[in-house]
């Protein structure tokens, strides 16, 4: 399997235009506007990615992901046993996206 030596929102974009059809989503936390926070998703689990149209600049067309742009995304590479992905975190929450290997 290739790795990524850095991860970036161009090679974001790529893993996900590559593997669109294939991609799972994990949502570790999001902001909540009630609480006016970031909150601690506890049930977080795998899930089949959903398209979506809105705010493709920052969601990339998957429910669940949320990129703020302009430098302030924290990208890393993720791997278990079984998936292969990219895991993101900033000032909206943090998420992993992934596929089988």
């Amino acid at each position: 399997m290739k790795t990524m030596n850095k991860v970036t929102l161009a090679t974001l974009k790529s893993f996900i235009r590559n593997n669109k059809e294939n991609i799972l989503v994990k949502v570790e936390s999001n902001f909540d506007g009630m609480s006016d926070m970031v909150e601690y998703n506890s049930g977080a689990k795998w899930q089949l990615a959903k398209e979506t149209d809105h705010c493709v600049e920052h969601t990339h067309g998957i429910t669940g992901v949320w990129t703020v742009n302009g430098s302030r995304d924290y990208f890393s590479v993720y791997e278990d046993e079984q998936l292969y992905g990219i895991h993101c975190s900033n000032a909206c929450g943090s998420w992993t996206i992934a596929i089988e290997k």
